[in-house]
């Protein structure tokens, strides 16, 4: 969600809709009171476009009949946290019926859990369901 902060300031030269999903309510919330609310600094510097945010709470493997003529769909360190169920809905949901022009899908890389000096094997998030190799 910290991504939004950066979608919000990098391109405010032009007009904005954002539209965030997740099917937790409580990290909606925290998203709206920590990210989407203004900033004392939004008061100082105003947007000369207007942008508009789309809190939703739903699933990625649900069709969401508001999701037309998206220029982009940004998946952050997402598909790690779905089941197989969910997973091999993704694809059709973004491709086929969303449709953007662009997408970005990020995951973190076992790999790199080392790192963290985890101990191999163990997932570095709770609700992780994999790690890609």
């Amino acid at each position: 969600m910290k991504f939004f902060v950066h979608m919000k300031n990098a391109l405010a030269d032009r007009p904005l809709t954002i539209d965030q999903v997740d099917v937790d309510k409580k990290t909606l919330q925290r998203f709206v009171e920590g990210n989407v609310q203004p900033f004392l600094g939004d008061y100082v510097k105003k947007r000369e476009n207007p942008l508009h945010v789309n809190v939703w709470c739903g699933s990625i493997k649900d069709s969401n009949p508001n999701f037309k003529n998206v220029d982009a769909v940004i998946a952050i360190e997402l598909i790690e946290h779905v089941y197989p169920d969910v997973e091999m809905e993704f694809p059709y949901q973004i491709f086929e019926v969303i449709a953007p022009k662009i997408v970005v899908i990020t995951t973190p890389n076992c790999e790199v859990n080392v790192l963290s000096k985890l101990v191999e094997g163990k997932l570095r998030h709770l609700d992780h369901k994999f790690e890609h190799t």
